[in-house]
């Protein structure tokens, strides 16, 4: 299925999986995903459908332009909360407070996690998902995966 921006006078468009792809990284975040999109209309040639490689090159250029407010949350974050921002940006969902999920990503003793987890929570870093957590900020999970900072 391909999708027209409604600015189609370019003759622009974006196929589904595209759509599903940018979503995903978004988790349908109403403002993220807004941003990406229009990232990913700018680098989309006149005449062409957006491609993942297309959307790679927007997601760059997202994380780029949040670099500084990224790096500021960071900068601030308690090593405790940072590697459990680490941890939930490379699997969300999963139960932190679990004895696998801690060894598996070198976290802390439980009551650390869980302050850290109820800090980050707190400052609406965090957010339920699933019968865990996730980094609830649009692209803060995506920065520190590409290991910016």
């Amino acid at each position: 299925m391909r999708i027209l921006w409604r600015t189609a006078r370019r003759g622009k468009g974006v196929d589904r999986p595209v759509v599903d792809a940018l979503l995903a990284i978004t988790h349908a975040h109403p403002y993220g995903t807004q941003e990406l999109a229009y990232a990913l209309w700018e680098v989309t040639p006149d005449g062409q459908s957006a491609t993942t490689e297309d959307l790679a090159i927007a997601l760059r250029r997202v994380l780029r332009a949040e670099n500084a407010h990224f790096a500021r949350i960071w900068e601030r974050a308690p090593k405790a909360q940072r590697v459990l921002l680490e941890a939930l940006a490379a699997e969300p969902g999963s139960h932190a407070m679990s004895v696998g999920y801690r060894r598996a990503h070198n976290l802390p003793a439980a009551s650390t996690v869980q302050r850290a987890l109820e800090a980050l929570v707190d400052d609406e870093l965090v957010t339920r998902f699933g019968e865990g957590y996730r980094i609830a900020e649009p692209f803060l999970a995506e920065w520190i995966v590409t290991g910016d900072f």
